[in-house]
């Protein structure tokens, strides 16, 4: 797994845009048409878990850079956001301002969160990033096409850095 995250985060940026656009694409096309819920459920599934395994493999990387510390337990977290959605629309849930939608996003953002405070700890000198620092990283993942390019030096050091 951990060659996994190190190769995914330190994949080029092109490349991570391009998986980003496509799933975006997808969900467009797919949005004006009458498809089946399982191919609706994939489509809405697709862009969300490709940024949730950009911010897992930069959570792994980051958090092996100084250290071989075990992985905390709730590593599945970031496994998380993409399974809501999904469930949402083939159990036929409404996702729009409901109770699903809430919790999707707390854990989208709290997922967002360990993983930019990763990536800020592991490239800061000391252990302790600032939260301003956290909180412009996590800005910056949550717009992936733009923050793939502008993080991917950072990345690339802390993935340097790192133990695995």
């Amino acid at each position: 797994m951990a060659e996994i995250s190190r190769r995914v985060a330190r994949a080029h940026p092109a490349f991570l845009t391009a998986l980003f656009v496509a799933g975006l694409v997808m969900q467009m096309v797919l949005s004006g048409t009458t498809a089946p819920p399982p191919v609706r459920g994939l489509v809405t599934v697709l862009p969300i878990a490709a940024a949730c395994l950009w911010y897992w493999s930069v959570f792994v990387v980051s958090k092996t850079a100084k250290s071989r510390a075990p992985m905390p337990p709730w590593t599945w977290l970031f496994a998380v956001p993409p399974i809501i959605p999904l469930v949402a629309v083939l159990a036929g849930w409404w996702m729009n301002n409901s109770p699903v939608a809430l919790v999707f996003f707390v854990v989208f953002f709290t997922v967002l969160w360990f993983a930019a405070q990763a990536l800020e700890s592991a490239d800061a000198l000391t252990r302790h990033a600032s939260a301003g620092r956290m909180a412009v990283t996590m800005v910056l993942m949550f717009c992936a096409l733009i923050g793939v390019w502008i993080l991917w030096p950072k990345i690339r050091r802390v993935a340097g850095m790192s133990a695995i």
